[in-house]
């Protein structure tokens, strides 16, 4: 298989970088949203996904995702995105 031929997991990939009109706009609307105070781990997860780096994840998990996720590691179930499982 060559390097065109290769399909990313998830089926697609998130291009997360936004042009320079589009930065203005939202550095624009910064004094607006609430402040977060991050860990060193969740910097380094914001850090994947800002960058696409966690392709094709937009975001992180909501409390519904992580328990039912949760419960089927506990079960011994693997995940529906898991290509192993």
């Amino acid at each position: 298989m060559g390097l065109n031929e290769l399909i990313p997991h998830g089926g697609s990939l998130v291009d997360r970088i936004v042009s320079e009109e589009e930065n203005a706009e939202l550095a624009s609307e910064l004094p607006r949203l609430p402040a977060l105070t991050l860990d060193t781990r969740e910097l380094a997860d914001l850090e994947l996904i800002a960058t696409g780096a966690a392709s094709p994840l937009e975001g992180f998990m909501g409390s519904a995702d992580y328990g039912t996720d949760a419960a089927r590691e506990r079960n011994g179930v693997a995940s529906a995105d898991d290509p192993g499982g």
